[in-house]
């Protein structure tokens, strides 16, 4: 009876070890590329957006600065989830004019980024000898994406 006793109590110990160590480590882990939210396109665009922390998302901008035939697009991903996300690997863009590709590209980044909720990351993207006409530009950032229509003239 004292061996039955000893082992229900060890087995009791060890259920409860395991089960705080899995909290422990749900709790604290770091978001993978298959657990980062997926982002939508800016209201701006026609198209529904996330707004505020609650919305849980890493949410993107594009703002456009012409000057010449030149174009500096300055992108900005905010942290809109409720956790730090670990986001590896550098922006990608594509840049249309009348529904044809013009560039394509990524903006390498240093190794990786950590954002902490809240926080955003910025970068820019000049383009160069651009024609007149209407360009669309969509930059991809981990899973998120953000997009901006502009015409030059």
């Amino acid at each position: 009876m004292k061996n039955a006793s000893l082992l229900l109590l060890s087995i009791i110990i060890a259920s409860a070890m395991l089960a705080s160590c899995h909290e422990i480590s749900k709790g604290t882990s770091l978001p993978t590329a298959a657990s980062t939210p997926k982002q939508e396109m800016p209201s701006s665009n026609g198209l529904p957006s996330s707004h505020g922390i609650a919305a849980g998302r890493l949410e993107g901008k594009i703002k456009i600065e012409a000057a010449g035939s030149s174009v500096k697009a300055t992108y900005t991903f905010h942290n809109q989830t409720e956790r730090r996300l670990h986001i590896v690997g550098g922006a990608k863009y594509t840049l249309w004019k009348d529904d044809a590709l013009v560039e394509k590209g990524a903006v390498p980044i240093k190794d990786y980024i950590d954002l902490a909720q809240g926080e955003a990351y910025t970068d820019a993207k000049t383009f160069k000898n651009l024609k007149s006409g209407t360009y669309s530009l969509r930059v991809e950032w981990s899973d998120a994406a953000a997009a901006a229509t502009f015409t030059l003239k």
